[in-house]
């Protein structure tokens, strides 16, 4: 076993080839998607999410980042999506490539204010 770990280790240095940054990569493993922030059901089952709009225009996009405190966040998210998941969990999500970066879960009432601008 460790004679593969000191090949693997070799292989990556010979081939100057470097895992990716967490924030960058985009894989299953390190890019949490709206399903992932809201969680499961009291079953172990997860819930049923759906995208109610997303923003990425970039003056709207650096709006609603600078609205929620996310003002960090300009120049890297590339969309502010809103989401649904019954009963009533509306999450307003920062993400890059789809992935999340920054979230915020909204009352109803906000929530459809929002849903209304």
């Amino acid at each position: 076993m460790r004679s593969v770990v000191l090949i693997l280790a070799g292989l990556v240095i010979l081939t100057g080839l470097v895992p990716p940054v967490p924030a960058n990569a985009a894989t299953s493993f390190n890019c949490a998607r709206a399903s992932t922030v809201i969680g499961y059901t009291s079953v172990g089952r997860g819930v049923r999410v759906e995208l109610l709009w997303a923003v990425s225009e970039k003056t709207r996009l650096e709006t609603l980042l600078r609205r929620f405190g996310w003002a960090p966040l300009i120049g890297e998210a590339s969309a502010v999506q809103f989401h649904y998941a019954v009963p009533s969990r509306y999450l307003l999500m920062a993400s890059k490539g789809g992935c999340h970066l920054a979230h915020v879960f909204l009352e109803e009432e906000e929530a459809k204010a929002l849903m209304v601008e």
